[in-house]
């Protein structure tokens, strides 16, 4: 050991070296000597060593009382003997754990083996570590496609923890079977039934749902498998669609026999679009100008006939028609108050001061004609992108009143 005069540091090593033999170099030695142990494989993560099991088991004063109590009551079963040992020994299999609880507080985990226990004062359960399996019974499912199926699940699951299990839950097996019925359902419920048919890999993706679940509370699946699927209907169609989306206003206008005249008037168009022939087309043109202008003062001066207080009371609603006539290009606008009395038909260009309207209607002269004649369903023209509806859809509905009345006109 050397120090130093001025600072008084002690500067020696705690390390010697010496010559090593033969090769003039030097050969490091260690303060601290080592021990070669027998070699033990580490053990995986088991059931024996879990990171959840307490470690704690109480203040000073608690530990030193239950270990007093421990004392006494190993006295009195040595006292006894032989009667005490049938309430003492635990025998655990080599599947088995014995959770053991110490006036009332966790205490250790024993066996596999026989375990000597305090009677009256130990409180003991057995885990069992077997593997488990239960069934899912047939469920019905609707899929995001709107497609019903009928399937159950065969979900396999162990114990890893038997402590975290024990502090965690009361009843395992009725846990997993709920747990597992709702993880079914919410995972199937994002899939359509196509998708259903073609992905392989459901089976692992509700595997990893249920493990996301029940991981903290010291439980493992490690196989879920689908079963029993049955297929109970087929996606809807488009018309089934916009059925359920319109719910009883699907019923009012009509039902399928208004999907079926609306189909026709699609085919009735189409054959009206064909091209025709450039020796008639100006005068075709010529014609429908006229037509237009005529039918469309005739609906104005029968709509203006129609309203009374009656009517406005019945729809009472204020509509902005936006009339775009093809033929002639120009687009024309009118307000059509059948909310305050005695209502009207009024260009918007008179109007001074702000319009207030519920809805804004933008059609072409040929399609408010048919409407209002009755030969053009709302829905069928607002499907086809032939009307636009700004505001309260509703308030167009609320025209029937008056198409009812312009049908004997008309």
């Amino acid at each position: 050991m050397s120090v130093s005069a001025e600072s008084g540091i002690d500067y020696s090593s705690p390390f010697t070296y010496t010559s090593s033999d033969g090769s003039g170099g030097q050969r490091m030695g260690s303060a601290f000597t080592y021990k070669k142990t027998p070699h033990r494989p580490a053990a995986p993560y088991s059931i024996l060593q879990s990171a959840h099991v307490p470690t704690a088991k109480g203040g000073d004063t608690q530990v030193m009382i239950a270990y007093l109590v421990a004392f006494v009551g190993y006295v009195l079963v040595v006292l006894t003997m032989p009667f005490s040992l049938f309430f003492s020994l635990k025998s655990v299999s080599e599947k088995e754990r014995l959770v053991m609880f110490r006036l009332g507080r966790y205490w250790a985990i024993k066996g596999p083996g026989t375990i000597a226990t305090v009677p009256f004062i130990d409180k003991t359960e057995k885990i069992d570590l077997n593997t488990k399996v239960f069934l899912i019974p047939p469920m019905l499912v609707v899929l995001a496609d709107g497609a019903t199926i009928s399937v159950g699940a065969t979900v396999t699951y162990c114990i890893q923890d038997p402590v975290t299990v024990t502090l965690s839950l009361q009843n395992v097996n009725h846990t997993m079977r709920t747990l597992g019925q709702a993880t079914l359902f919410h995972v199937l419920n994002k899939y359509s039934l196509e998708q259903l048919r073609r992905d392989k890999g459901v089976d692992h993706v509700l595997r990893q749902e249920l493990n996301d679940c029940i991981c903290e509370w010291g439980l493992e699946t490690s196989r879920v498998e689908l079963s029993a699927v049955t297929e109970l209907s087929q996606p809807p169609s488009a018309i089934e669609e916009v059925q359920e989306k319109l719910g009883p206003m699907f019923k009012e206008m009509g039902g399928m026999n208004m999907m079926g005249s609306m189909l026709s008037q699609f085919a009735q168009q189409s054959a009206a679009n064909r091209p025709t022939t450039s020796s008639s087309a100006t005068a075709l043109q010529l014609g429908t100008v006229a037509e237009e202008t005529g039918d469309l003062r005739r609906l104005h001066t029968a709509m203006s006939s129609l309203i009374n207080d009656e009517l406005v009371d019945q729809v009472g609603t204020v509509i902005m028609f936006e009339i775009i006539s093809e033929s002639q290009g120009q687009v024309q606008q009118f307000i059509l108050d059948l909310k305050h009395k005695p209502g009207g038909i009024i260009p918007a260009s008179q109007i001074v001061g702000e319009v207030t309207y519920d809805a804004k209607v933008t059609i072409s002269q040929r399609d408010l004609l048919l409407m209002m004649r009755g030969e053009l369903s709302k829905l069928s023209a607002y499907m086809a992108g032939r009307v636009e509806v700004e505001g309260d859809t509703q308030a167009l509905y609320a025209l029937q009143p008056l198409e009812d009345k312009l049908a004997h006109l008309l």
